[in-house]
């Protein structure tokens, strides 16, 4: 699982959570906008919500922490989406397709072990997104449930 296609195909065959989930990345238009302003945009293109500075900064071992909570268990009733092993791996392996001097990670939230909060950018009961971006591409996670 080295490339973008790789992660985003492991990943569309393997969680299955009510809501669903979206992966997404793009080219990144060069421009004057703020990372929060660009977030929302690319958020908007996606049909979610804008955040402005909602959106919260997370260092690279938070955003793997963040992303691996959100591939490993389902945020409405827990349930196991993939092993936490894998999840890091996954998480790790996508982060390192950004530039990592350049690259600046987003959250609408958190999710500790019991708890979770977060802006919603989405109609569904739960939910956490994740944005990602470096000086060429910007991407997208987002993971929503029902109960």
């Amino acid at each position: 699982m080295e490339t973008y296609e790789e992660i985003k195909e492991f990943l569309d065959s393997r969680i299955g959570v009510e809501g669903g989930l979206t992966l997404e990345r793009a080219a990144l238009n060069q421009s004057n906008q703020s990372v929060y302003e660009r977030a929302d945009s690319y958020a908007e293109s996606l049909g979610f919500r804008r955040l402005g500075k909602r959106w919260q900064k997370l260092d690279k071992e938070n955003a793997v922490l963040l992303l691996s909570r959100m591939l490993h268990k389902s945020l409405a009733y827990k349930i196991e989406l993939l092993p936490m092993k894998t999840a890091r791996y996954v998480s790790e392996k996508f982060i390192s397709q950004f530039d990592s001097w350049s690259s600046v990670c987003l959250s609408n939230g958190y999710i500790m072990e019991d708890t979770a909060s977060w802006d919603s950018i989405t109609e569904s009961t739960f939910e956490m997104a994740f944005v990602i971006m470096d000086e060429v591409f910007i991407s997208l996670v987002c993971v929503e449930d029902e109960d």
